[in-house]
């Protein structure tokens, strides 16, 4: 994670030519972010990850260009699952460390048995932005 960072609620559609200033939220379903060798200057190179309607995760590392299906289909991701972004616009008008949270709630379907599944996790930014 890296600077502009974006999180994108629902109603916001997902396009390279979307992918702007850094936003935050509290529940997501796309996150957008320039890596740490990311050119600050360009989107084309920023990573991109989202939740599908239809319960898969997508990733794109060239600015919401191109994506490739990170889930395989016997995963399903409820709607409940997202991401949140804090403290992502710049400072002065943001005094907060950035912070991003991941949950993803699901099931794995193999055959006939269905493994429910929960993950939660958060990830900050190292060097320090405010």
């Amino acid at each position: 994670m890296c600077i502009r960072d974006r999180c994108f609620t629902v109603g916001q559609s997902l396009t390279p030519a979307t992918l702007g200033a850094p936003r935050s939220c509290a529940l997501g379903w796309a996150i957008v972010f320039e890596t740490a060798t990311g050119n600050v200057a360009t989107y084309s190179d920023q990573w991109v990850y989202y939740i599908s309607g239809d319960g898969k995760i997508f990733k794109s590392t060239n600015g919401a260009n191109n994506f490739i299906q990170l889930t395989p289909n016997e995963i399903s991701i409820s709607a409940i699952s997202g991401f949140s972004v804090l403290g992502a616009e710049a400072y002065p008008g943001d005094t907060q460390q950035p912070l991003v949270g991941i949950k993803l709630v699901g099931t794995i379907t193999n055959n006939t048995v269905v493994t429910p599944f929960s993950v939660q996790t958060s990830v900050t930014q190292r060097l320090v932005d405010i």
